[in-house]
């Protein structure tokens, strides 16, 4: 999901069940069944539990690009099954 650095600071409410839509803060490897396990998701290759932070930053020349490219993201196909 891409999104402005405004709209993203809008869900700001406490309890609001929306701020969860939201993929930020450690990653845990799904369980198959629409939620996660206890096990981190690590950066392929390394001992590093990806952590996504809210920090937006666009990038040009796209108003609305987030860098949301394997080169900029990693391979998140490595942690992600891909259902066709």
């Amino acid at each position: 999901m891409s999104t402005t650095p405004e709209f993203y600071n809008r869900f700001n409410i406490p309890n609001d069940f929306r701020t969860k839509t939201w993929l930020v803060g450690p990653q845990y490897v799904p369980d198959g069944a629409g939620g996660f396990t206890a096990q981190p998701a690590y950066y392929p290759g390394t001992t590093n539990q990806i952590v996504i932070t809210a920090t937006l930053t666009l990038v040009p020349p796209k108003p609305m690009d987030l860098g949301n490219t394997q080169a900029s993201q990693g391979n998140r196909h490595t942690f992600y099954k891909i259902l066709s």
